[in-house]
């Protein structure tokens, strides 16, 4: 995949391209970057127009002020599609960035062909992550002369049980995040009324869960159920991390739905 730049409201947006076809739009989860879709992507480059993005915070792409929430970062995707000139697209988004792809897609439904949410951030229970907003698993931990913060990183990368070289990929995306490593997950935590846009969403849905549960305990089966007409599966023997890990898996996921 190439690498470019696009000038946004919000500053420039950094993003990985590659293949020609339909769009495919693929958003990173929280603390990560498109590096994420590297690999998967240049195997879907055979069918589409891939587009990884770096959402404003992460990646390579402009740091903001504050955090910003789910809907922002989906005003954000909106507008890098007007920019690219993308009418309408197919999404792949995983844990929260499946949650900013759910919210576009029931927000504008012409913009939204089809979508992929894996291991998208859901649980029925209204309380469960307005309640995790201030949990010690996401907190900051601030730079420190003897390299505390950096320990954090790795620790929380390997919580998968990936290879060393895998987790090098997540802790370098956590790194380049810096103040916004958790931002992603604070609002996860203040999107309070995100179930009530799953039955919103017209397009295709295909929604995937993952051999072990993340921080939350989400419930992507549950979420798949207040999508009308979603299918679900679970990815067995995958961790959220599987785009790197395996991307030939990754992306045979994403052809066998959409084709």
């Amino acid at each position: 995949m190439r690498r470019a730049y696009v000038d946004l409201k919000r500053g420039q947006m950094h993003y990985r391209y590659a293949g020609q076809g339909e769009p495919l739009v693929m958003v990173h989860m929280s603390a990560n970057y498109s590096i994420e879709f590297e690999d998967c992507g240049n195997i879907l480059a055979a069918s589409y127009s891939v587009y990884a993005l770096d959402l404003f915070g992460y990646g390579f792409s402009d740091k903001t002020e504050k955090y910003l929430s789910v809907r922002e970062h989906m005003e954000t995707v909106l507008e890098f599609m007007d920019a690219m000139g993308i009418s309408s697209a197919y999404f792949v988004g995983t844990l929260v960035g499946a949650n900013v792809c759910a919210r576009l897609a029931a927000a504008w439904p012409q913009r939204a062909q089809g979508l992929m949410l894996a291991g998208v951030c859901f649980n029925p229970d209204p309380n469960m992550y307005p309640g995790l907003r201030h949990a010690p698993v996401f907190h900051l931990v601030p730079p420190s002369d003897g390299g505390d913060h950096l320990k954090d990183m790795w620790m929380k990368a390997s919580r998968y049980g990936e290879t060393p070289a895998i987790r090098d990929v997540r802790a370098l995306g956590m790194h380049l995040a810096g103040d916004c490593r958790e931002g992603m997950h604070w609002a996860l935590c203040e999107d309070t009324d995100f179930g009530d846009c799953l039955p919103l969403i017209k397009a295709p849905t295909f929604v995937t869960a993952y051999d072990p549960t993340p921080v939350g305990g989400p419930m992507p089966e549950e979420a798949a159920k207040r999508i009308p007409g979603a299918k679900f599966e679970v990815m067995s023997g995958c961790s959220p991390l599987v785009s790197i890990a395996a991307p030939e898996k990754f992306a045979a996921y994403v052809t066998k739905y959409f084709g």
